[in-house]
């Protein structure tokens, strides 16, 4: 019953994450990059990563709207020493994590 439920959740969650890049209009082969890094490890490790993820890309969106996140998401290299965000967070979890993390402080920043 709880490896069906993590399953569910599993899908849940990579349903999120392709309706955000969607919305973003992070293309086909980026999405799946972000979805299957993880591909072959635990079920755990899977979720951590669709959780960061998800996380990431609702930040971009609160930050910046969908147009300009879009924008933010391929173009500004210069944040993160000449790769853009989307390369990042295509890459592996320490990039998606430094996304994240970057996008965290720009969201409190702004909230404050």
């Amino acid at each position: 019953m709880l490896l069906m439920m993590q399953f569910d959740e599993l899908g849940y969650l990579r349903s999120r994450v392709e309706a955000r890049c969607a919305s973003l209009g992070i293309g086909e082969e980026r999405t799946d990059a972000m979805l299957d890094a993880g591909f072959g490890t635990s079920a755990k490790a899977t979720e951590t990563r669709l959780r960061i993820v998800d996380e990431m890309l609702m930040l971009v969106t609160d930050v910046f709207g969908v147009g300009r996140g879009a924008d933010w998401l391929r173009h500004h290299g210069e944040t993160f020493g000449g790769a853009t965000p989307l390369d990042l967070a295509t890459g592996g979890l320490s990039g998606v994590r430094r996304v994240r993390d970057h996008l965290r402080i720009l969201h409190d920043v702004l909230a404050d």
